[in-house]
């Protein structure tokens, strides 16, 4: 006699032109914008649609979550709009805007007391900062010669870093960013290749970058110096829109929320999953 199988649960989704995605801090919700401007959310456990939104007929580049908030959302889209999305209230909550109608946004990240927003300028390679509150403007950061691979905020501080092909890492201090009157420093580390993606550590003052010679650059910013370099995979194809002179893009890296493990995802290839004390490869998942 056959024992029967007990299927649990099955649903088919379909996304297609999938382009960014993001996480939510308790890991439960899965947000999926593709090229046609869809924001998709998504259950991690059961796999189901619970939310699309269709707002824009541009791309959507890149998605963040608020920190420890699964309620609100950021989404970039290519036609020089930032848009923070209410999940419980299924309605755009505010819309950050350029006085540019021309600029294209990148990247995108919040800091952890959910007041600025910053995002990256593909047409001018500046940094762009809005208020949460007010929704407006408040600076624009210029220095960099290239265009930029990362922006993050430092965890319970003021601090923006990012990272350029220009073989710079640059510190910004945002501490009086609302203050008019006063003036906002930088501190520049140049490196003797070009910066890809990277990510910060959730607990450590560590970042792990990927550069152009195929390596994960592992710097301590507490003391400003390299700590350690793991060779990684060569990159042959990747993204479409990459640079041809720099198959790195095709590569996003991340860190766990418990800091454990270290996230490579190659375009359209493959998963690493990297144990972060001892930085050996535990797993590949080929897609």
């Amino acid at each position: 006699m056959q024992k029967k199988k007990k299927v649990l649960l099955t649903h088919d989704n379909k996304i297609k032109n999938i382009v960014s995605f993001a996480i939510s801090y308790n890991e439960r919700l899965l947000a999926i914008g593709n090229s046609h401007g869809e924001l998709t959310l998504c259950s991690n456990f059961s796999g189901l649609f619970l939310l699309r939104f269709h707002n824009s007929l541009k791309k959507i580049a890149n998605l963040e979550f608020f920190w420890k908030s699964s309620r609100l959302i950021l989404a970039s889209y290519q036609d020089g709009t930032i848009k923070m999305f209410d999940l419980k209230k299924c309605h755009i909550l505010r819309s950050f805007h350029s006085n540019q109608t021309l600029n294209k946004f990148d990247l995108i990240c919040v800091n952890y007391k959910g007041s600025i927003v910053a995002s990256s300028c593909l047409k001018t390679d500046s940094i762009y900062l809005w208020s949460v509150r007010k929704g407006s403007l408040v600076e624009i950061l210029v220095g960099h010669k290239s265009s930029i691979t990362g922006i993050i905020f430092t965890k319970n501080s003021f601090k923006l870093i990012s990272g350029s092909l220009d073989k710079s890492l640059r510190i910004w201090d945002l501490t009086n960013i609302f203050n008019k009157n006063s003036q906002l420093y930088c501190t520049v580390l140049k490196a003797d290749q070009k910066l890809n993606r990277f990510s910060m550590h959730p607990f450590f003052l560590e970042i792990a970058l990927i550069s152009n010679k195929n390596q994960i650059l592992f710097f301590d910013l507490k003391n400003f110096k390299l700590a350690s370099i793991l060779q990684i995979d060569k990159v042959e194809n990747g993204r479409p829109d990459a640079p041809k002179n720099n198959k790195n893009m095709n590569i996003s890296i991340n860190f766990s929320h418990c800091g454990k493990f270290i996230f490579l995802y190659y375009f359209a290839k493959k998963i690493k999953i990297i144990y972060y004390s001892s930085l050996t490869t535990i797993s590949v998942i080929k897609i």
